[in-house]
């Protein structure tokens, strides 16, 4: 599998590899658009790191590097924070990325290795009954091995919204696959006035905490 160009690839000043027979690109290229990430957001971005996020930053970089392990335990991360546009969701999307960077030659661009879910919209389409979600994609959001849960808690839910956030969340716990959340609620409390005080506390109980200090970079 050959790319077609190389104008777009992120890794063409640090590689060694010829372009011509390279399949890296390809492959993460395809991971990144089963993930559903927004296409704006495939190319890794570069974050500005504050003072006041110097700690925070450097646990999610030891994350970052150690995301195979990070998969392999099942583990969960809550990113947060009360400002907007200070890196939650880039250091989400840089984790799951690297973990498409270690997995890419074993895995292929089968089956989802990661799943990119912006919460508001997906409660929102689980509920578009005209346009449904396809089974496959619901079964891969249970079994997809790492889970972005972005912007959880953004605008009250429904006791529907609700129920289903817990049967999907749940079921990924139960089965031990690593979900990473991201949310501009810092405390159990004020994110259980938005999702209710049982999920909020199975995420918080759950979840190694990480709060950003850092104002809007955007």
């Amino acid at each position: 599998m050959n790319i077609s160009t190389t104008s777009e690839c992120w890794y063409k000043d640090i590689c060694d590899n010829d372009c011509n027979t390279c399949t890296k690109y390809a492959v993460i290229k395809s991971l990144m658009k089963m993930s559903g990430v927004p296409e704006i957001l495939h190319h890794p971005i570069m974050l500005t790191c504050g003072q006041q996020d110097k700690k925070q930053f450097t646990r999610l970089q030891e994350i970052k590097e150690d995301v195979d392990g990070f998969v392999e335990d099942g583990d969960n991360l809550f990113i947060c924070s009360q400002y907007t546009g200070n890196g939650k969701t880039s250091w989400a999307i840089k984790i799951m990325y690297k973990l498409f960077e270690l997995e890419w030659d074993i895995w292929g661009p089968v089956e989802p290795l990661g799943l990119f879910i912006y919460v508001p919209e997906f409660l929102t389409g689980l509920k578009n009954f005209n346009n449904p979600f396809s089974n496959n994609y619901l079964e891969d959001i249970k079994k997809a091995p790492l889970v972005i849960w972005d912007d959880i808690g953004a605008g009250k839910i429904s006791e529907y919204d609700y129920t289903q956030l817990l049967i999907y969340i749940n079921s990924r716990q139960q089965a031990n696959k690593a979900n990473i959340f991201t949310s501009n609620y810092v405390s159990p409390e004020d994110l259980s006035s938005q999702i209710g005080s049982r999920l909020a506390s199975r995420i918080f109980n759950t979840s190694e905490i990480v709060e950003l200090k850092g104002k809007d970079m955007r």
